[in-house]
């Protein structure tokens, strides 16, 4: 094609349109973050496990690039490179002369000690100007996790997801359809897979609360609920007291959380359950700015998990009414095996088992 470049040197990998980079830079506990370099410029960051890159090759020429991923630590501290060829082929075009050079200005701003927040604005200022949707979003949400306060990076990213008809509370589901909702706190947890495995062979769906910190732990039970077709949703990133916090980390520990479900495959919907229940007008605010739903439960377990299996059971099947929504917990042993039960009254009974997003439709 017109423009390839020939060198003599044969390139490791050939690489067209949208393209996606891994290198092998392990799974250190050390490493926080990855950066992708092309031709010695910063193109992309990352700091989710397993370290891939998607690139959009039609930006660069035609012909063999040099490729670094270089792994950092929490301090930006430089870990260990990966380097390696690729040889560009694509028929269309590539950038305008004039946009590379205000690429390649804006990235030669970012050095691997910069703040993560620094680092996702400008990938966002990239992505706005190549108008990559997509990307923006996900180096918003990169930026304000690392910290709400940076520039305007949480004014761009509310206009994503702000809602005017206000402050979203579910309760309970509707009332009019014969259907009950099974949400699971505190996960992923080893125990998981047991209630995952349950609620696979009784065919039915639920919603995961999910802890950041626990998803980096288990990437593969994110996955299978996935593939079971579960709802993920937010439970923050520590499980800390949200009414002992400002607002600013208040918004900080729920992107955090967002994105490292993201970041291990899975496709986190916008509904927060606050730890511990614990709820104030901040999550009211949070709701109304990012268009995050609160979500609550009708039937609370909690001061069960003590108790036997039987006697759980008994709590959740004996006053169960269309729309209720039931709030379990993933790490408790009575829960597992009370799962069952819940689960054979609610099929005798002619209720449906479904998800929050689907209880309040």
């Amino acid at each position: 094609p017109i423009g390839l470049e020939t060198r003599t040197k044969k390139a490791d990998y050939t690489l067209q349109g949208k393209a996606n980079i891994k290198a092998d830079i392990g799974n250190n506990d050390e490493i926080k973050s990855a950066m992708l370099y092309i031709d010695g410029k910063m193109r992309s960051v990352t700091n989710s496990y397993p370290y891939s890159f998607t690139l959009n090759t039609e930006t660069l020429l035609n012909g063999i690039h040099d490729v670094k991923i270089t792994a950092m630590d929490a301090f930006g501290n430089k870990l260990s490179d990966k380097t390696f060829t690729v040889e560009v082929f694509n028929q269309k075009e590539h950038a305008a002369p004039d946009e590379q050079q205000i690429w390649g200005r804006l990235t030669e701003f970012v050095t691997p000690r910069q703040g993560m927040e620094s680092v996702n604005y400008l990938m966002a200022v990239c992505a706005a100007r190549e108008k990559d949707l997509e990307l923006h979003e996900k180096a918003l949400i990169q930026c304000v996790a690392a910290n709400p306060q940076y520039r305007d990076a949480s004014d761009l990213l509310r206009r994503y997801y702000f809602i005017s008809e206000g402050v979203s509370i579910i309760e309970k589901g509707n009332p009019g359809k014969k259907q009950i909702c099974l949400t699971f706190d505190d996960g992923p947890t080893p125990t998981t897979l047991e209630n995952l495995k349950i609620l696979k062979e009784y065919g039915v769906r639920a919603t995961f609360f999910l802890v950041g910190r626990q998803a980096e732990k288990y990437p593969e039970i994110i996955r299978q609920m996935v593939e079971d077709g579960h709802q993920l949703a937010l439970h923050s990133q520590n499980h800390p007291n949200y009414t002992k916090l400002d607002y600013p980390d208040i918004v900080k520990e729920t992107l955090q959380c967002y994105y490292s479900i993201q970041a291990c495959g899975g496709s986190p919907t916008l509904y927060f359950r606050p730890p511990g229940g614990n709820r104030d007008e901040e999550q009211s605010r949070l709701s109304r700015e990012y268009g995050v739903h609160i979500g609550l439960w009708t039937k609370n377990s909690t001061h069960l998990q003590e108790s036997t299996p039987e006697i759980l059971a008994d709590y959740c099947i004996s006053s169960m009414k269309p729309g209720f929504i039931y709030l379990l917990h993933n790490d408790v042993v009575a829960v597992t095996k009370a799962l069952p039960v819940i689960l054979d009254y609610a099929s005798r009974n002619g209720f449906k088992c479904v998800t929050m997003e689907e209880i309040i439709k």
